[in-house]
């Protein structure tokens, strides 16, 4: 995969238990997404300024989601990006309810926290969460009129610090009546322990501002990669394709989530980017397949089978490409002859294969996108290359140079000196000697599911490249491979 952007929640999620503390780990993670060119995000549930200290530590950030996706901002030029926020009008009706039900409650306004006089009363250790107490005690303001304070703006979020299932209830139903609005809790009610009601404008929510925030810097929902804990990341883990729940997690958060990753005290995120984020400043060799993988010539080669089998009066069976894949040319040379009971000699088959392709491979083969620009950003990482290959050496060699890149490789395989199919480790083994490393130290890239799997086998870490010829086996090549890619483009680094 490519992942594109990354959005991580704070409590309970980026944050250890202790809700002060971003661990190095997380913090190194995210620095090194970002030098890859990946743009890294917050989305929390806090207003602004509760997360001011957290963001200094995080020089690297590109965006920040406050209030639930109520404000979005630009770290980079300070500016807000956009706003979704309760009217004042509704905003006072609400007021209106929750001081009838005698609760504790703040609101978020301009990037601040606020209570009323009679919230400010009840804000004690004794009636909301400890954790809760100790974040908002040095900065919540107390004003007496809120209403006063919005002087006809509207409100980020309104947070009720602690209530009942039935107060919960109760609330949501009459706050409906007023309107449309979106409900969540950052902490649930457990068993004994109250919870808290996060209401927010019906647009406002971590999933709208991610969706929002992807669409404004064009990017799909499938190169991201969401992290959450509780009910208020429902949403954009439900959007983002690579969303994963905190171990620590609500039910809600795991159920909307595609995968689990460690808890937030195990820098259960960083493990996850570290898993799922490919960094080649991790391997010191990388190992190619040619043909499908930096070559875009898998179709010249069906026009070669296709040719070769009309000249002889014989219809290709649908088959016959799926069966020779992983094969280099003597033993699909054999094959052939075998299976069509021919009469031409294995060195006349494995000659007219190449005296078809071989124009194409000199003047019209290309790389693949970004491929080019990829192997020497990798000569420059100081990072060594190799390539093996189950096409011949005059084809390699003549396409290789056709698009000036021959000369950037240290090392080279060919499947004949293996001796076997791409389906064992052997010719990728062979490539990684020759460049005086151990399987461990280098990443191979493929473009077919028996090439990847044989790779696996060596113990080497395998990306898989899309390819057209091969679409039908992507669900099987990203099951079995470490990372998939489309490009090359994708692993480019700023």
């Amino acid at each position: 995969m490519s992942i594109k952007l990354i959005v991580t929640d704070l409590d309970g999620t980026f944050l250890n238990s202790n809700h002060v503390t971003i661990p190095q780990e997380n913090i190194n993670s995210f620095k090194n997404a970002h030098e890859m060119g990946i743009k890294v995000a917050i989305a929390s549930g806090r207003t602004k300024i509760l997360t001011d200290y957290l963001t200094e530590q995080l020089p690297f950030l590109d965006y920040l989601v406050t209030s639930n996706g109520a404000v979005a901002y630009d770290l980079k030029t300070g500016n807000e990006i956009c706003s979704t926020l309760i009217s004042a009008e509704q905003s006072a009706k609400i007021f209106d309810i929750l001081d009838e039900y005698g609760l504790c409650y703040e609101i978020y306004f301009d990037g601040d926290c606020y209570m009323n006089s009679k919230s400010y009363k009840m804000f004690t250790p004794d009636n909301v969460s400890p954790h809760i107490y100790a974040l908002l005690k040095d900065f919540i303001k107390e004003v007496p009129d809120l209403s006063a304070l919005l002087n006809g703006k509207g409100m980020e979020k309104l947070n009720i610090l602690s209530l009942s299932a039935n107060e919960r209830k109760e609330i949501e139903k009459r706050v409906l009546q007023l309107g449309d609005f979106s409900f969540a809790s950052s902490f649930p009610m457990q068993e004994g322990r109250n919870g808290n009601l996060e209401i927010t404008h019906k647009n406002s929510n971590k999933g709208y501002a991610v969706k929002s925030l992807a669409e404004s810097l064009n990017i799909n929902k499938e190169n991201i990669m969401c992290f959450g804990d509780g009910e208020n990341d429902c949403t954009m883990l439900e959007f983002a394709d690579y969303s994963f729940a905190m171990a620590n997690g609500s039910d809600y958060a795991k159920n909307s989530a595609k995968f689990i990753t460690d808890t937030n005290d195990n820098c259960g995120v960083a493990k996850a980017i570290d898993k799922y984020v490919l960094d080649m400043r991790n391997f010191k060799g990388a190992i190619f397949d040619l043909d499908g993988t930096l070559f875009d010539s898998m179709g010249i080669w069906k026009d070669v089978d296709l040719a070769f089998f009309n000249k002889r009066g014989i219809e290709m069976p649908e088959d016959y490409q799926e069966c020779i894949k992983d094969m280099h040319f003597r033993p699909m040379a054999e094959y052939t002859k075998e299976r069509f009971n021919l009469s031409d000699d294995i060195h006349d088959i494995m000659d007219e294969w190449c005296a078809l392709c071989f124009e194409e491979y000199e003047k019209n083969i290309a790389l693949k996108c970004g491929a080019q620009e990829f192997l020497k950003m990798l000569k420059k990482m100081g990072i060594k290359i190799a390539f093996a290959t189950a096409n011949t050496k005059e084809l390699s060699e003549v396409c290789l140079k056709s698009n000036a890149i021959f000369d950037l490789f240290d090392a080279n395989a060919y499947l004949f000196e293996a001796g076997t199919n791409k389906n064992e480790p052997d010719i990728y083994l062979l490539a990684c000697k020759r460049m005086g490393l151990n399987p461990t130290e280098c990443i191979v890239f493929e473009d077919i599911l028996p090439a990847i799997k044989g790779a696996k086998k060596g113990g080497f870490t395998v990306c898989g490249v899309y390819d057209a010829f091969s679409e039908k086996d992507t669900p099987e090549i990203k099951k079995n491979a470490d990372y998939y890619i489309k490009s090359f483009s994708e692993l480019l680094y700023k």
